[in-house]
Order: C-alpha cells, then sequence, then structure tokens
C-alpha cells in the first residue's frame, strides 16, 4: 500500500455522516490523521505500523460508535468498549492488547504534538493470557513438508516461489512480515557468494545479513526465471502470479492453513522459528548470537522459544527418570 493511500483513513462520504454522530465541539479521531501518516514515517518509523494502526482506527470508528480524540482517551470507556468487543467477536487478551497498542501508538504521537495534554490510554491495564501449550516444529515434519511443496498439484510460478518461501523461513525463522517486504534486490550476489538481507520487523529493528547456501540459491535462480517469464514488475521478491504484485501476509497465511490441511499436522511460521532457536542452541550457539540471528532485542524472548522445546530439561529429565526406575 503506497503512502497516498495510507492517508485515506475512511472514504470522504463515510467520514461526513460519522460527523453528525458526535459533539462538534470535540475533535474527531481522523482530523490529524495525514498528518501523522506523513510525519510518523519521516522519522524512519515503520510503513508497517502506520498500516496497523489505520486499520485499528479503522475497525474502531466503525464499530464502538465513539468518533473523537476525546472519547477515546477515556480509559474507562475505552477498556470497557474493548472488552466488550472482545467478548463479541471472541478475541483472545493478545488481539485485544494489539489494537490497544496500536491506538495508543497514534494518541503517544498526538500528545508529543500537543494535540492532547495528557495521553490516558497508558492507564488502561493489559489483559495476560494464559500460556498454553505451544508448538514446536520437528525436522521430520518440515522434511515432509517440503517434499509436499515439490509434488503438490499447482503451477510452476507457485511451486518455485513456495519452496524458495519455505526454505528461506526454515533457514532464518524470519517473520513473515519481513518476508513479505523483501524487494528484488534483498538478495544479492556478492565475492562471497548469495547474501540476503532482511529487514527488521520491530520499530529498533536492526538489518541483518545471511550467506545463503547453495540450494537456496538455486531455487532463486529457479524463481527468478519464472518470475520474469510471468512479466510480473511489482519490485518485490515474493510476488502473486495472479495479482502480478507482492505476495500478501494474507497469501502467506493461507500457504501454511492448506499445507497444514494436505499433512494433517498444523505448521506455521513462528512453529518454525521456535525449531531454528531449538536447532542453533542444540549445536551450541551462544544465547545473543541467535537472538540476532532470529531478530529478537531481547534475549528473554529467545530463551522462551528454546524453553518451549524441552531442550534445556531434556537432560535434567533423562537423569531423574533413571533415578526413578
Amino acid at each position: 500500500m503506497n503512502i497516498e493511500t495510507l492517508k485515506v483513513l475512511l472514504p470522504p462520504e463515510e467520514l461526513d455522516s460519522l460527523i453528525e454522530s458526535f459533539n462538534p465541539s470535540h475533535t474527531p479521531l481522523w482530523a490529524n490523521w495525514k498528518e501523522f501518516v506523513e510525519k510518523y514515517l519521516r522519522t524512519g518509523k515503520s510503513i508497517d505500523t502506520v498500516h496497523s494502526v489505520r486499520d485499528t482506527l479503522k475497525m474502531l470508528l466503525r464499530t464502538t460508535r465513539m468518533y473523537t480524540i476525546e472519547e477515546f482517551n477515556s480509559p474507562n470507556v475505552l477498556e470497557d468498549v474493548l472488552y466488550e468487543l472482545k467478548e463479541k467477536r471472541g478475541w483472545s487478551f493478545s488481539t485485544m492488547n494489539t489494537y490497544l497498542k496500536n491506538l495508543n501508538t497514534y494518541y503517544i504521537w498526538l500528545e508529543r504534538r500537543g494535540y492532547i495534554k495528557t495521553n490516558n490510554l497508558r492507564k488502561i491495564q493489559r489483559g495476560v493470557e494464559k500460556r498454553g501449550y505451544v508448538r514446536v516444529c520437528t525436522l521430520e515434519l518440515i522434511q515432509r513438508a517440503g517434499g509436499h511443496i515439490l509434488v503438490k498439484s499447482q503451477n510452476e510460478f507457485e511451486r518455485a516461489r513456495n519452496l524458495l518461501f519455505f526454505e528461506l523461513i526454515c533457514f532464518t525463522g524470519a517473520r513473515p512480515i519481513e518476508l513479505e517486504r523483501l524487494n528484488a534486490d534483498s538478495i544479492r550476489q556478492t565475492s562471497g557468494g548469495l547474501k540476503l538481507c532482511i529487514e527488521g520487523a520491530k520499530q529498533k529493528g536492526a538489518n541483518r545479513y545471511y550467506p545463503l547456501p547453495k540450494r537456496i540459491g538455486e531455487l532463486w535462480l529457479n524463481y527468478n526465471r519464472k518470475h520474469n517469464a510471468a512479466g510480473i514488475r511489482d519490485n518485490s521478491l515474493l510476488a502473486s502470479n495472479t495479482q502480478k504484485a507482492r505476495w500478501t501476509r494474507k497469501g502467506m497465511t493461507r500457504f501454511f492453513t492448506h499445507l497444514s490441511n494436505d499433512l494433517g499436522e498444523k505448521i506455521h511460521p513462528y512453529a518454525i522459528r521456535r525449531f531454528v532457536a531449538t536447532q542453533l542452541y542444540k549445536k551450541g550457539a551462544p544465547l545473543e548470537k541467535i537472538a540476532a540471528y532470529l531478530g529478537h532485542s531481547r534475549t528473554s524472548t529467545t530463551l522462551k522459544y528454546i524453553e518451549e522445546s524441552c531442550v534445556k530439561t531434556k537432560d535434567a529429565s533423562e537423569i531423574m527418570s533413571a533415578v526413578l526406575e
């Protein structure tokens, strides 16, 4: 989505209809939106963040009967509204917290620019999700998935793209949002071979560089030939041959949904990220290097990925098992 499109929060006729629904002494939630997009992005912040904030504001305007900056800045009212939406729509706490975080991004900017005196959204307490069992992919499942993509009924362009996408995510443990934003020059030929550059998904995320193995280089060359033959002029690395444009996260989500259904076992990107973290830890990589490889800003996050695989407790568990036999 280009910047000019991002500046349009809702169609003008829809905004006009909302103006009649609130106190004229209040400020519409969208009054400073175009300025927010321009000035937020000029600081080097992620366009994906702006996209997420825009989606949140659109959803809230269309579902809450609240339309002004003042209304949303009332923490008790907003908290009640968010919990009502959570129950009505079956959100997890994680989903609700994400919407609150996106709205808070906008209000932090409003406060800094002097459009509001105080950002009261900070007073709203986030919900806490109970952590259940988190799946970690096995090598056997990843190998089955790769073999299935190779023989699955699909056109040759999709086969080449899907194989490259799956190999990249298994090799790097990258987030789908990071692979979605890869461009044609994200993979480059250097004197030392092919190198992949991944732009960090988080606001403070640094770029990460990976020397690519030969097998991924061959998949990349094959995909490039199919990409050029399809006449796709979009600069994205991973593209949709039907849309002739960037392959979106929705397309990637559908890919994993269909793959899980075909395999009869759930497989998803974050289970693969945990697999990558676990394998690196098993091979003796220091926690700091694993965090850098995955793009984590804190090693505590990386440690959670490893703990969920039981690799840190395996040796001690075997000792206790022998003791109790």
